[in-house]
């Protein structure tokens, strides 16, 4: 089985992943597969390196339980954000890029999906709204969000998806992944 980490920034996601990285009954996959692949559409690198993970979890899941440190649905969430803050087509090309890539991305997993909300996600990153970077920008959050909780439903209807409760403990949210992931 494949479990994908999602969700805003802040969440906890990668100190999950860190937790879980030390444990052997686990492989792991971690947030960017660095590669020398080098193109001009930003979004195109991510994709890649998506599609790089998936290779791997798809392996990887052959022989023990993998967990990914966010999936295209981080991708796809970022592209729904940034087309509604600047009017772009960069959502309409990532589902495309989704599409063309279909077999890969459709590994049977879990996603396991770290809710926090806005302020949170703001706080625990140790950013303000006054800050240029669009991570700081309350309203691409938002977006985020609104495409975790509304699109990714829609986008996953063969994989399971488990909310989890990310403005809890981060000892609590370890505790129920391990529930999950072990049961």
């Amino acid at each position: 089985m494949v479990y994908i980490l999602e969700g805003l920034p802040g969440g906890g996601k990668t100190t999950i992943f860190n937790y879980f990285s030390k444990n052997r009954n686990f492989n792991i996959v971690e947030q960017i597969i660095h590669h020398n692949f080098c193109h001009k559409a930003k979004e195109n690198y991510y994709f890649y390196s998506d599609y790089l993970k998936y290779k791997k979890a798809e392996i990887l899941s052959r022989k023990k339980v993998v967990l990914m440190d966010r999936g295209y649905i981080s991708t796809l969430a970022y592209n729904y954000a940034y087309n509604k803050i600047f009017k772009s087509n960069n959502y309409i090309r990532a589902k495309k890029e989704i599409k063309k890539n279909s077999t890969i991305f459709s590994i049977p997993c879990m996603l396991l999906y770290i809710a926090i909300n806005t302020k949170t996600s703001l706080r625990r990153k140790n950013r303000t709204n006054k800050q240029s970077n669009i991570w700081c920008n309350e309203k691409f959050l938002s977006f985020m969000k609104d495409f975790y909780e509304k699109e990714m439903p829609k986008l996953n209807k063969n994989n399971k998806i488990i909310n989890i409760n990310g403005e809890l403990l981060l000892s609590q949210v370890i505790d129920h992944v391990k529930k999950i992931t072990t049961s």
